[in-house]
């Protein structure tokens, strides 16, 4: 998994898709794994959601609500990470930030 930069034009809908893979690039079931937003930078995690698409092939979609998505400041500053948190188990995987470049 890599970090990813996202091109944001200011006053669109904002969301993001991605898919959680193993250190093969295989994708990785979401079945009793529960992702969330874990850390954000430059506007309140509680204004994203994300939502699962695929639970076999690990797809979900991350979005920020519009009035919210209106106040990121311009350029490379705002990111947000997401984690997978396992049942039963301390396992945790966090994706890298995915910087937000506003424009």
């Amino acid at each position: 998994m890599t970090g990813d930069t996202i091109i944001f034009r200011r006053g669109s809908s904002f969301e993001y898709q991605g898919q959680l893979k193993d250190w093969e690039g295989n994708p990785m079931s979401l079945e009793w794994i529960t992702p969330d937003i874990y850390e954000t930078q430059g506007f309140d995690m509680q204004e994203m959601e994300i939502s699962v698409l695929d639970i076999p092939l690990g797809k979900f979609i991350v979005r920020l609500k519009r009035d919210e998505a209106l106040k990121l400041p311009l350029g490379r500053t705002s990111w947000f990470k997401i984690r997978f948190q396992y049942p039963f188990s301390p396992s945790v995987v966090v994706f890298p930030k995915i910087w937000l470049d506003t424009r």
